[in-house]
């Protein structure tokens, strides 16, 4: 589910329009203001500053979204896939 919320947010960051610029500033960074600014405090992604705005390299944002997606597992399939497995196991015993 998270990882879904993550594509949903790079397509709607993307449909903006904004993937035309190198460079996003906190007010349209995908992170959020906040985030975009405490990641470029932090030194966790690199960044320079014209004025008041922080700027990322939008490749680098896009690096760290894809670092964070998260594969979701649906654990009841999951754990229906193994007690039919341990059955048919069971029964060919």
């Amino acid at each position: 589910m998270l990882s879904d919320a993550v594509s949903e947010m790079v397509k709607a960051y993307m449909a903006q329009g904004a993937a035309k610029s190198e460079w996003v500033d906190q007010k349209n960074s995908p992170l959020g203001r906040r985030r975009h600014c405490d990641l470029a405090r932090e030194k966790k992604l690199p960044s320079v500053k014209d004025g008041r705005r922080v700027l990322i390299k939008r490749s680098d944002i896009d690096a760290y979204l894809k670092s964070k997606q998260v594969v979701s597992i649906d654990e009841d399939a999951e754990f229906e896939a193994e007690a039919k497995r341990l059955a048919a196991e069971m029964g060919d015993g």
